[in-house]
Formats: C-alpha cells, structure tokens, sequence
C-alpha cells in the first residue's frame, strides 16, 4: 500500500500527518476535530455541531475524518483537508 499523508490546508500553511492506514487516519483526524473543537472552532448554530460534539465526546476516531471532510467540502475558509499520496519513502539504503 503506497504511503499517504493527511493535509490540513490552513491560515498560515499547511500541515502534514503521517497515516500508514485508514486506522491511522481516523486517529489523527480526532485528534485535529478534538483540538478544533476544544478552541471554539464550531459554531452551536452548525448543522452538524451535535455530531461533532458526540465524535470528541465519545472518542469516535471513525466518525472524525468523516466530519473534518464535511466542513472540507462545505468550504469552510482555512478547514480544507486533503489525503495525498507520497511518490516514494526514501529508506536510506539506495544510497
């Protein structure tokens, strides 16, 4: 399976997460909804903010990426995410 990193497409640049597998990238995306929620970052007036609240609540890490790619799509401004795959991991003996 070809390496993937999880881009958060942010304000002042972009951010890179390492995720070897769909596990690895539910993880990190609780991680990055927790953070965000625990800041304020969703509004209580937003369509899926119960659904939020009940993925960081709950430790849902399967529902979170779900929910990071949501506000994603809706274009929400500084919320874009993106899965891209690596061209190659250099391992260091081609050398």
């Amino acid at each position: 399976m070809a390496r993937q990193v999880l881009v958060l497409h942010e304000k002042h640049g972009d951010s890179y997460f390492d995720v070897p597998d769909a596990t690895a990238l539910d993880d990190v995306a609780l991680v990055i909804l927790t953070e965000r929620f625990n800041r304020d970052w969703y509004d209580e007036d937003y369509e899926f903010y119960a659904a939020i609240k009940l993925c960081v609540e709950n430790k849902r890490a399967v529902d979170a990426f779900f929910l990071l790619r949501r506000r994603s799509d809706e274009g929400y401004e500084y919320e874009r995410i993106s899965v891209e795959t690596l061209e190659g991991v250099f391992d260091g003996k081609d050398r």
